[in-house]
């Protein structure tokens, strides 16, 4: 067991030092949780195939070794406040703990027959497991969680503050104990220890969980959220579903206006013919952000699951004047964007393209937001943020910047691009972020061309200083003290 000590080891220093990671909470724990499914089922191989112990002593001690990374993560709040400790707890037994009890069983099970590549077959179980429960969930279902039986589950989006618990996640790792029941029930079978009407049973009983999964809580389906919402109202472009009990007719015809109206915007600066413009849209409008949460993972983001063949958005009742405009332009994106994804590999492009089409409303567009963040030294600041341009395209620049600095500066950038060139080469950039080949011009170029656009403005909004030193100097969540911690007043 050396060797798995000195894994964890190298695992909880690792976390260490990694923002957010460092934190005992979701995201600590799914990574603990699928390392241990390879260290775990690894150690325990060596451990069967040497005949040296039973299943229940190495199950024992491979829970044992976990704890290592556990208290280390205990360590962190000396330099990394956690305010949410007894979730971060609850998460370590949900998402490790349980994830060691499958590695066992399946380096049980595959140590019980002759295999020339155990260690191999077990490490593509792992992965393979790792890919595909995500690609199920997310590319099949209207939900912004996912569970999975090696790393224990992405509760949500990355923007919500407080994450949403919700009783799927207990059924799923639940099953994922059923999964290595059965397993382990193979591996004695093979041993000649126990006889076939476990396995069978044990099957039988994850059939029924499947067949159940919508009910009890481990997918969300389209006509789930349908039924759950309750009200129907349709228009021509859109079917809009809400809460009759939170909504009178009145209010969803007002509701009904705005998105025909955002949906004429977008037609038109886009130069959309009636051929090439979205099918029907489903838009769901959530009563509070409890019962979002609870259907589809995400409480507060607004989200518009592009990749789904059905376009849709997703939208809390109180936030559809901020967001509607917003989440309909990622709706005009999909004919756009990648082949199956329906949106850019990058998220800078992804978000820019959003907000930069946004319909005109009373908050100051991105333009004034980046230069009067930038109005103390619009030299040296619109050059620096000419430079990071290119770092916001990626995933990681994206998301590990803050949201409000991210999106501004992208659909500032974007809208620079539309209003330059025209939207069809924005939208031939879209997918790939192909400058050069799209504008004949680098990305830096062209980056520190729209500085100097921005530089020559020579007034911005009235409001924008206000509305920058408001959300500008929001931490983001690899930044913030306590992540997903909300006080009780808020």
């Amino acid at each position: 067991m050396k060797r798995v000590s000195a894994a964890y080891v190298a695992l909880g220093l690792t976390l260490w030092f990694v923002p957010l990671l460092n934190v005992l909470q979701a995201e600590s724990a799914a990574v603990v949780a699928f390392v241990s499914f390879f260290v775990a089922g690894w150690s325990a191989m060596n451990h069967f195939r040497a005949g040296r112990r039973s299943f229940w002593g190495e199950l024992g001690r491979q829970e044992g070794a976990v704890l290592i990374p556990l208290g280390m993560l205990l360590i962190s709040p000396l330099w990394a406040p956690n305010c949410t400790l007894g979730q971060g707890l609850l998460f370590y037994a949900l998402f490790p703990g349980i994830t060691v009890v499958l590695a066992v069983a399946v380096a049980y099970a595959l140590t019980s027959v002759t295999l020339s590549r155990p260690r191999l077959i077990l490490g593509g179980i792992g992965l393979v497991i790792s890919v595909v429960g995500p690609v199920y969930d997310l590319g099949a279902h209207p939900q912004f969680y996912t569970y999975n039986h090696v790393f224990g589950g992405i509760l949500g989006p990355i923007y919500d503050e407080q994450l949403a618990v919700r009783t799927g996640l207990f059924a799923f790792r639940g099953l994922t104990l059923l999964w290595a029941a059965v397993v382990a029930l193979l591996g004695a079978y093979f041993r000649g220890r126990t006889s076939q009407w476990g396995i069978w049973t044990g099957l039988v009983a994850i059939g029924v969980v499947y067949w159940f999964s919508v009910p009890l809580g481990i997918n969300t389906s389209a006509n789930q959220l349908q039924h759950r919402l309750g009200g129907h109202h349709r228009t021509p472009h859109f079917d809009l579903y809400y809460d009759p009990d939170r909504l009178d007719e009145r209010e969803v015809a007002a509701l009904a206006a705005d998105h025909e109206a955002a949906y004429d915007y977008l037609s038109d600066l886009l130069s959309l013919s009636s051929g090439n413009e979205p099918a029907r849209i489903q838009s769901y409008l959530y009563p509070n952000r409890d019962t979002k949460a609870q259907l589809t993972g995400a409480r507060a983001t607004s989200v518009t699951p592009v990749w789904l063949d059905d376009p849709q958005i997703h939208l809390l009742v109180e936030r559809v004047d901020a967001s509607l405009g917003h989440e309909l332009a990622h709706v005009f994106s999909r004919p756009y964007g990648l082949p199956v994804l329906r949106a850019s590999w990058a998220p800078g492009l992804v978000e820019g393209w959003a907000v930069a089409l946004e319909p005109p409303g009373p908050h100051p567009p991105a333009h004034d937001l980046v230069s009067a963040a930038t109005v103390t030294d619009s030299v040296e600041a619109l050059s620096a943020k000419a430079d990071a341009i290119a770092s916001r395209l990626s995933p990681w620049g994206f998301w590990s910047g803050r949201g409000a600095v991210s999106y501004a500066t992208m659909g500032s950038f974007v809208r620079y691009l539309m209003d330059t060139y025209g939207p069809e080469a924005v939208k031939r950039v879209y997918a790939r972020g192909n400058f050069e080949a799209v504008y004949g011009r680098s990305l830096a170029s062209l980056a520190a061309a729209w500085a100097d656009t921005l530089r020559s403005q020579s007034f911005v909004a009235r409001g924008a200083h206000d509305v920058v030193g408001r959300r500008f100097t929001q931490p983001s969540l690899f930044e913030t003290a306590c992540p997903h911690y909300v006080p009780p007043h808020r």
